[in-house]
């Protein structure tokens, strides 16, 4: 399933950049800055669309090791993280 996955973001990627390509080569530089600006706004306006961040009614006081700790934990329980950091995919 992974893998599969793997491939189809590989194959957007590529589609992705086919289109800027195309865009470049046929409308020039300025069009292609032109889209790109506008989906940056897009992307920007669409951040309006998520929901707040719930803010902590009182903030949990942590040590540094604590902070690890569960930060090792969280990475020893989904192996698929630590198979992609130590395997280079």
């Amino acid at each position: 399933m992974i893998q599969s996955l793997l491939e189809w973001a590989e194959s957007l990627a590529m589609e992705v950049v086919f289109l800027g390509t195309f865009v470049y080569q046929n409308f020039g530089i300025q069009v292609s800055i032109a889209i790109m600006g506008i989906s940056f706004i897009f992307s920007g306006l669409s951040l309006f669309l998520l929901p707040a961040d719930p803010t902590p009614e009182e903030r949990l006081r942590t040590s540094l090791r604590e902070e690890m700790a569960s930060g090792i934990r969280y990475f020893s329980n989904y192996f698929v993280i630590l198979l992609y950091k130590f395997c280079g995919i």
